[in-house]
């Protein structure tokens, strides 16, 4: 029978171990690891089963005081070999109950998956929380609870000693890292959280919220060499179910007055002895699309969001550091990770489009289906646990001048130092054509063009992309294509003037040899009325940018209709506030200007948008007296 304080258990290599109770004990160790040796390959595999009622444990062990040791142990929430099992995914996989207290967890080597709640959480007075070199993944599920669980360490409203994360990796994560929200027992004393790496986190209420913090005594709070990929996904917005959990630094968003994001947040506590520093974040493609969506219906603001709050930023500033680089955003991609959540993003800003703030928390949504048991509708991209051992890789793949660039406190990887990095030597990008003439083009119109791309390479590359002049322009300034793929490039020109324009597009992949580059040439024609814009039908429904932009007092707007529709065209500021509405009729095929200005407008930015039908589009002016 099982028994704690007296017994260490060794568990097999390869061995595959079925728990459905939860191994509960108070006031002693319990210790779990790996057989040193043997012939195994695997470290021990513990998945939670189902008991009688048919959901497995809430927990793989709970403590109340004591100590709980794991080593070289996997433990996923679910019997993932069958698919219906995820359906009734429960709590944590470690609980230190609120019937004890003092209690520590030590963690090292291990894998930790798969559970609707948190991998650690603490309902008692934490010690020590010590977790090393261990992989958290596929932390929530909003089948079985909501957006706000799926973390990696819940410290609940608990006193503190020490919280210590070090070369750990999270992957696929709902809500917060760390999460000591509210805390009204105690602060943490000690909180180090170096060289690990984040990948796809939707940080819904946050990504590190600390609470309150005291470093005081002997106390330390560090923030060091971490590697960030999608760690934000969902940005800082102005939704306010997410805001209601960022309250602890009581600031305010401009915008409308709830609770201000930020990637790390603490109560205010001048006093606090940072040490944030050598930080790196990136943003894939994917993540960067997810930022870049309309949110229509405001005020709303959409962006990757602050690294710290005004408070932090004060007390490092206070205390001679740099606040400026505590994160440093790069151009980098990871080897092998899954891909981002962007369907379940998607579901929920998607309401927004009908008016609404955006998908409640809990999982009361009846759109959050199941296509099959075990596969739902708007669920994150989950992986198996034979991915966590045997796929993921989050090496570092970037250009010498990036990867050089990545310095750390002590001279190791960036991030979970168990991965690597891999430096691009070459240039394994091929580009198609290095000449776009874009012929005459209407003012103030735009026309685009592409280059296709290919990578004959065997890794992903990453490359910026720069314009020698404004009139050409790209979506992006930064690129990745994938090994053996291609990728086109879309340029757009929109002329200034009726002058003939050119210049370059370049490619910069490396800082060994010269950027190749795509020379473009075109030229404006001012359109002196729409039958200027030519006989020809739209075979698209468009929005031009305005022209002139920036304009006083009055600019021009041109946009597109190929078939009878009825069209829209409104005029907001930057609070939502409808400022105009410049169009609202049916509307035959055709090509339209429409003007908009006046004296009694304010400088400052506008957004326009037009409707046909199921389409939207959106874009920005500026009126500048």
């Amino acid at each position: 029978p099982f028994q704690a304080g007296t017994r260490v258990y060794v568990l097999k290599k390869d061995g595959i171990y079925l728990l459905n109770t939860t191994l509960a004990f108070a006031g002693k160790t319990l210790t779990f690891r790996a057989e040193y040796g043997g012939t195994g390959h695997y470290d021990p595999t513990v998945y939670l089963y189902p008991a009688a009622s048919g959901n497995p444990p809430g927990n793989f062990a709970s403590l109340a005081g004591g100590n709980l040791n794991l080593k070289h142990i996997i433990i996923t929430g679910y019997y993932e070999p069958i698919d219906s099992n995820l359906d009734h995914l429960q709590g944590s996989l470690v609980n230190l109950n609120a019937s004890g207290s003092g209690g520590s967890v030590y963690v090292d080597s291990c894998i930790l998956k798969s559970i609707n709640g948190q991998a650690i959480r603490t309902d008692g007075k934490p010690h020590i929380i010590k977790v090393t070199n261990t992989t958290f993944g596929d932390l929530g599920f909003e089948g079985t609870s909501n957006f706000g669980a799926g973390k990696g360490i819940d410290l609940r409203d608990q006193d503190v000693d020490t919280c210590l994360i070090e070369n750990c990796t999270f992957v696929n994560l709902q809500d917060r890292v760390i999460r000591h929200y509210q805390s009204t027992k105690g602060p943490i004393r000690a909180f180090i959280f170096n060289h690990n790496t984040v990948v796809n986190s939707l940080s819904y209420h946050g990504f590190l919220s600390l609470g309150r913090v005291d470093s005081t005594g002997t106390g330390v709070l560090k923030i060091t060499n971490n590697m960030l990929v999608d760690h934000f996904a969902l940005g800082a917005d102005t939704a306010f179910i997410r805001q209601v959990e960022f309250s602890d630094p009581a600031e305010l968003d401009s915008v409308n007055g709830k609770p201000r994001m930020a990637w790390v947040m603490t109560n205010k506590n001048l006093a606090a002895n940072w040490v944030i520093s050598n930080n790196y974040f990136a943003v894939s493609d994917s993540g960067q699309a997810m930022l870049n969506m309309a949110l229509p219906n405001g005020p709303y603001y959409h962006s990757e969001g602050p690294w710290l709050t005004y408070n932090m930023n004060a007390t490092l500033a206070a205390q001679g550091k740099d606040s400026t680089k505590t994160f440093k955003q790069v151009s980098i991609t990871l080897k092998k990770t899954p891909p981002l959540m962007t369907k379940m993003i998607r579901w929920i800003y998607g309401d927004r489009a009908t008016g609404g703030d955006n998908k409640q928390k809990n999982a009361n949504d009846p759109n959050f289906t199941k296509a099959s048991p075990g596969h739902w509708t708007y669920d994150y991209n989950r992986k198996p646990v034979e991915f966590y051992f045997d796929t993921l890789s989050c090496n570092i793949s970037g250009t010498a001048a990036t990867v050089g660039s990545m310095t750390t406190t002590d001279g190791l990887v960036a991030g979970d130092p168990r991965w690597g990095a891999a430096i691009l030597t070459t240039t394994p990008v091929t580009v198609a054509s290095h000449t776009i003439n874009f012929g005459t083009v209407n003012l103030p119109t735009s026309k685009k063009d592409s280059v296709l791309l290919t990578n004959v390479g065997p890794n992903a590359v990453h490359f910026t992309v720069t314009s020698t002049k404004a009139a050409f322009t790209v979506a992006s300034g930064s690129v990745t294509v994938n090994a053996a793929s291609n990728k086109y490039l879309v340029i757009t020109f929109t002329p200034a003037d009726s002058n003939s324009a050119s210049g370059y597009i370049k490619l910069v992949y490396d800082a060994l040899g010269s950027p190749d580059s795509i020379a473009v040439s075109g030229k404006g024609h001012v359109v002196t009325g729409v039958a200027d814009l030519g006989a020809a039908v739209p075979t698209e429904f468009s929005l031009s940018q305005n022209y002139p932009n920036p304009f006083n007092p009055t600019t021009s707007l041109v946009y597109a209709v190929p078939n009878e529709a009825r069209v829209t065209l409104d005029v907001f500021d930057l609070l939502g506030r409808k400022v105009a509405t410049l169009v609202d009729e049916r509307k035959n095929a055709g090509w339209y200007t429409v003007s908009f200005g006046g004296p009694n407008l304010a400088s400052g930015v506008y957004i326009y948008r037009m409707t046909a039908g199921t389409l939207t589009f959106t874009k920005k002016m500026i009126l500048m007296k």
